[in-house]
């Protein structure tokens, strides 16, 4: 239950990092907005096990 709870938390916040880049990308928010979504979403990627699987890590 927690598990689904952080899962579902993470991916609103996926939603929203996506929404700021389009944002940026059209020019409504700043740069640095772009930069953190940018940072999020690689971390994400980063946490994916596909990823995880390529640096050998599980």
């Amino acid at each position: 239950m927690v598990q689904e709870k952080i899962e579902l938390a993470k991916q609103m916040l996926d939603a929203l990092s996506i929404t700021a880049l389009l944002a940026v990308f059209f020019q409504w928010l700043p740069h640095a907005t772009a930069l953190l979504s940018f940072i999020w979403v690689c971390i994400r990627l980063y946490e994916t096990k596909t990823v995880q699987r390529w640096l050998g890590r599980r």
